[in-house]
């Protein structure tokens, strides 16, 4: 793989794991107690349930993410959150969405989870770039089917 014009060699062990949760009424999401409504909160959730198994692990990214295309003019809002976790075993890259207003009706979201998981053994810091980078643009390429 070439960055920023230099060859970085990824490991060979890539995963790539993409999970879209059923849609579920917004208003049902504002009434739960347990902080699911925070975007926020479920990345934490995602994270703790990735690295429960880690003896040690560090986060590198942790923050609000931004959808780049919209390839079919959908006029859900996606919300968006990203994190990056660097392990002894492992690294993780992972950006989550929430579809907001989903149409015909605009009552419904969804969660959306693009996880990239990679052998941390030979990891370089711009192998760990790449890494993240491939994860964002897997997202990012992430449209609905439905038609206007």
């Amino acid at each position: 793989v070439n960055y920023k014009a230099q060859p970085v060699v990824v490991p060979p062990g890539v995963r790539v794991l993409i999970q879209v949760n059923n849609a579920q009424l917004i208003m049902d999401l504002e009434k739960s107690r347990d902080g699911m409504d925070d975007l926020r909160t479920v990345a934490m959730e995602y994270q703790r349930s990735l690295t429960e198994n880690l003896d040690q692990f560090y986060v590198v990214v942790s923050g609000p993410y931004l959808k780049k295309m919209n390839r079919t003019d959908d006029i859900a809002a996606w919300d968006g959150w990203e994190f990056f976790v660097r392990s002894k075993e492992y690294v993780f890259a992972c950006v989550l969405f929430r579809r907001q207003y989903i149409p015909p009706l605009c009552s419904t979201c969804q969660d959306i989870a693009v996880v990239v998981r990679c052998p941390a053994q030979g990891m370089t810091k711009d192998s760990c770039e790449v890494i993240l980078d491939e994860c964002q643009c897997i997202a990012d390429s992430l449209t609905s089917v439905y038609e206007n």
